[in-house]
């Protein structure tokens, strides 16, 4: 086994108990695909196909691609959906077939971004759209209370997503056309257990199997940062308290709710 596969399959580690199909991260995909039904979509990256599932619930056929075994082992079911095994570097499907090419949270996990790219521009038709959704944790304020708490984790995160205008860039060449980024504002709720998506409920970083990074990389942790925030949160006596600015540190740290909301983004690119 490689070490690309290997890496996949620690990821893919009880995937379905942290990572749901978030319903508009799910509307927003919907929005982006063209205007028809019978649409035929490649998922690339699809882990378990917690958003294939939900896109294929649409009308629309998927072509999941993933390389990990431990990932495809909790695949979502749905007559419309074909699974397949593979890499994003080396994607095994035709020239020009799909209407859409899809990558949710997945392309920082690539070894060859830029050839990865090339690939789904490969297998898009012509008038054909690839829509990313990812986050760049450096969009972030600098302040905000998780880089203090979590900062192993954070300065992990920012060497392994990369920048936006970074990957814009390479659809542009790639595509030769322009390339459209498009904010997404962070829910408090979100559903997705990605590193930032408990943002405005800190208690949540506590429970590790919340948030999947945290299961992932125990060793990462701070220990006397990790019980400073414990002790923090059981300052928070209210709804109002969660709901407002939490006082940290007798104020010396404050939680700032409004600054995990900008991090993550689409990024759409269309084929020529």
């Amino acid at each position: 086994m490689n070490v690309e596969k290997i890496r996949y399959n620690k990821i893919g580690l009880n995937y379905n108990k942290t990572r749901e199909a978030d319903k508009r991260i799910v509307k927003r995909i919907i929005n982006f695909l063209p205007k028809s039904d019978n649409n035929l979509i490649a998922d690339i990256g699809a882990g378990t196909g917690n958003y294939s599932f939900k896109i294929a619930e649409a009308n629309n056929v998927i072509h999941a691609l993933e390389p990990s075994e431990v990932m495809q082992n909790q695949k979502k079911i749905h007559k419309n959906i074909n699974w397949f095994s593979g890499f994003a570097e080396n994607i095994p499907f035709n020239d020009t077939t799909y209407d859409s090419v899809i990558c949710i949270l997945a392309f920082h996990h690539f070894s060859d971004l830029e050839k990865s790219i090339n690939e789904m521009y490969r297998i898009l038709r012509t008038g054909g759209n690839l829509i990313l959704f990812s986050a760049d944790p450096t969009r972030g304020e600098k302040d905000c209370w998780i880089k203090h708490y979590f900062q192993p984790f954070h300065q992990k995160a920012c060497k392994t997503l990369p920048d936006v205008n970074y990957v814009k860039d390479l659809i542009e060449n790639v595509f030769h056309n322009n390339a459209t980024i498009y904010d997404f504002v962070l829910p408090g709720d979100l559903k997705d257990g990605f590193f930032y998506s408990a943002w405005k409920y800190p208690e949540k970083y506590l429970i590790a199997d919340h948030i999947k990074p945290l299961a992932l990389d125990g060793e990462m942790w701070d220990i006397n940062n990790l019980q400073t925030l414990c002790i923090d949160c059981n300052k928070i006596k209210t709804k109002q308290d969660k709901k407002d600015i939490a006082n940290y540190k007798n104020g010396k740290l404050k939680i700032r709710t409004e600054q995990m909301k900008i991090i993550t983004y689409f990024l759409i690119g269309f084929s020529t």
